[in-house]
């Protein structure tokens, strides 16, 4: 358990350190959410995991990869292609 020290202070000093608080996490919140909303185009995915478009394609066909289409685009979210990666790569070591 971790000590716990109450000392005297103002209300300005109290203010500052909740909002120095509140910020630090607000920004930290922030950073993880604009990771997780970042979107790749097929040539981006086919590029960052050195494949071809046709595996990329099969992939997606066959679930391993979530696609997102917004009209006759074919969007991937960063977060769902890292875990994919993790996912064949558990597959891999059985």
């Amino acid at each position: 358990m971790k000590n716990l020290f109450i000392r005297a202070m103002d209300v300005l000093e109290l203010k500052n350190i909740i909002a120095e608080t509140v910020k630090t996490e607000l920004g930290r919140i922030n950073f993880i959410q604009n990771e997780k909303l970042e979107v790749l185009t097929r040539e981006e995915v086919c590029k960052l995991l050195n494949v071809s478009l046709v595996t990329l394609s099969t992939w997606t066909k066959t679930g391993k990869i979530k696609a997102h289409r917004i009209g006759n685009r074919v969007y991937y979210k960063k977060l769902n292609i890292e875990e994919a990666m993790k996912e064949i790569k558990g597959s891999l070591k059985r």
